[in-house]
């Protein structure tokens, strides 16, 4: 077997200068197909990249019965028609469906739920750190519904048989939001009214709320009191056509890339989106980089010294890889705190960062959830893990444009699982690279 540690990227330092279209938000993309694909009629879903995640959901909304197809829209994006699952007047359940999630944690937690409502006997499997990640959420679920599931040690396959029925569904509020957006794509299907109570505060608010809004353009009510969302039965998802805006958690590569060698003039994000993510702008701000939205909406990026930051992680973790490295090239001693979550992304993200920034000669210190940086003015590594993860990666290709000399990154390609043309971007803009090297 090929190892891909022997994949390499060796990256050079340089300056970056120009526009970059960030690409679409993949939170987003991953609900708008599945609204799409449970309504009775056909919509389109428009701005959307065909990354790995991506495609592993729209391959499961198929395998429970949507009809997907791809073309191109007059500026050269993919645009998805998606006729629903429930287009015609009966939708038998199947005997047994499987489905393959790839890496894609969100594909796997949104569609456990929804999938047992379209198949007997339904296996979930995936590959990579996925195999690993906990759902313990809904397994705890099954036992409070007396639903059989087979669940070996603890990792995938996933092997679920029987029915959802409405009525209460307690879950605790500090777990991931993906959890919550699976009950709240499913429940309203099914026949009676149900309630999605949370025992502990709500924690993950802001991707919660995407897919509030996402379910309410898509025709679908929950009313949400006093941690609780209260859900009608018996409802049905009206087609509606979405055109995705600009992925926040991927702009953090290319705001970090412009305040470390730019000016960079960045486009396809909202000014009022509802991301979680949008964050990073309130936190450049604090850490006084220069970035700001100009009249026509890109964002301008100019380079300059930034301050050190002192915050609380736990609603924005996809943020920390890149956020790090501008931390460790800061002025001061950052602290970012409650990272527990990043020990089970893609990969340990709380050690991944640590280690690449030990290996880029930072001053770090970390404890089971938070990491201590001492701020630098450049980088000195010759080569760093990319973890066979995709934010590592991007945040390694960053800070090689502050290192004394060339960075080789391991994994470039994983990239593809959330921006298949980050690299193709990158050297657009004046970022020095060698091609894939084996061995």
């Amino acid at each position: 077997m090929e190892n891909k540690k022997d994949h390499v990227v060796r990256v050079y330092p340089g300056r970056m200068q120009g526009k970059v279209l960030i690409p679409p938000s993949k939170s987003l993309s991953h609900r708008a197909i599945m609204a799409a694909s449970l309504t009775d009629d056909v919509s389109s879903v428009g701005n959307v990249v065909l990354s790995q995640d991506i495609l592993a959901t729209m391959t499961a909304m198929e395998t429970m019965g949507a009809k997907i197809e791809r073309s191109l829209d007059d500026n050269g994006r993919t645009m998805l028609t998606i006729q629903g699952i429930f287009a015609s007047s009966t939708k038998p359940k199947q005997d047994r469906l499987s489905f393959h999630c790839r890496e894609s944690g969100s594909t796997l937690r949104f569609i456990i739920p929804l999938a047992m409502l379209f198949g007997k006997q339904v296996q979930f499997d995936g590959t990579g750190k996925l195999v690993e990640r906990p759902l313990d959420v809904y397994t705890e679920l099954f036992a409070y519904k007396e639903v059989p599931y087979v669940y070996e040690h603890q990792r995938l396959p996933l092997i679920v048989s029987g029915d959802w029925v409405s009525g209460i569904y307690p879950l605790r509020g500090d777990v991931s939001s993906q959890f919550i957006t699976g009950l709240l794509f499913t429940l309203p299907l099914l026949p009676g009214d149900s309630e999605i109570r949370m025992t502990t505060p709500l924690e993950s608010r802001g991707y919660v709320d995407l897919t509030l809004d996402m379910l309410a353009r898509f025709g679908i009510e929950i009313i949400e009191e006093d941690q609780r969302f209260l859900i009608p039965g018996g409802q049905r998802y009206r087609a509606c056509d979405v055109l995705v805006e600009g992925d926040y958690s991927q702009s953090i590569f290319f705001l970090l890339g412009g305040i470390l060698s730019g000016p960079l003039e960045i486009e396809g994000l909202s000014p009022t989106s509802r991301q979680g993510d949008a964050v990073i702008l309130e936190l450049l701000e604090r850490m006084q980089a220069d970035v700001s939205f100009a009249d026509d909406d890109s964002l301008l990026v100019r380079p300059g010294c930034t301050k050190s930051l002192v915050v609380d992680c736990n609603e924005f973790p996809d943020l920390v890889p890149a956020l790090a490295v501008l931390c460790a090239l800061s002025e001061g001693t950052s602290h970012l705190t409650h990272l527990e979550r990043l020990k089970i992304k893609e990969s340990d993200r709380l050690e991944a960062v640590y280690q690449n920034l030990k290996a880029l000669g930072v001053e770090v210190e970390r404890d089971e959830s938070s990491l201590t940086i001492q701020g630098r003015q450049s980088f000195h590594g010759t080569k760093v893990d990319g973890w066979n993860d995709h934010r590592m990666v991007m945040s390694m290709a960053m800070a090689a444009l502050a290192n004394q000399g060339y960075l080789d990154i391991t994994d470039p390609e994983c990239v593809s699982k959330s921006y298949p043309d980050f690299w193709k971007d990158y050297k657009a803009l004046g970022g020095i690279i060698d091609e894939w090297r084996v061995g």
